[in-house]
């Protein structure tokens, strides 16, 4: 017959007690928060997440509470036939103006982008513009100075 060792949990207990997670607790369903680690944490102000949820879990499996998966209960739940094409119509419609939304956004986005490209591009040909100016006059100052030093000489 094999000898199994049980292992021991190493490290520090627990800070929190049962007690102020199951008010914590108490307190997110009240705000129809998810309760999960982090917002167990987040309420009481101190404790490791993954300790929490576990104590949590484990309180609730020791009370023989199922803890319902609201998404599981939003999939089995059949709508009346009415009910459907009504909320069909409504995600039509909705997704219908998303779309509109959506599309309106992009051409002010690309009109914008466009605007500024413009902008910069005449900018830019306004540089070049003066700068060839500035360099024909430049030219012409180093013309006008060779000619005077050839006439010193």
């Amino acid at each position: 017959m094999p000898v199994t060792k049980e292992m021991k949990k190493t490290g520090r207990k627990s800070q929190v007690p049962l007690e102020e997670i199951i008010k914590a607790a108490a307190v997110l369903q009240a705000q129809r928060r998810k309760i999960t680690g982090w917002s167990l944490r987040q309420e009481i102000g101190s404790g490791g997440p993954k300790n929490l949820i576990t104590t949590w879990e484990n309180h609730n499996n020791e009370k023989g509470e199922i803890i319902l998966n609201e998404n599981k209960l939003i999939e089995d739940y059949i709508l009346p036939p009415s009910l459907e094409d009504k909320r069909n119509i409504f995600l039509g419609d909705i997704s219908l103006q998303i779309n509109a939304f959506v599309h309106e956004s992009d051409k002010l986005a690309n009109s914008l982008a466009e605007k500024k490209a413009r902008s910069a591009y005449d900018l830019m040909m306004q540089s070049n513009k003066d700068m060839v100016e500035e360099h024909d006059i430049a030219n012409q100052i180093i013309v006008k100075t060779d000619e005077e030093n050839a006439e010193l000489k």
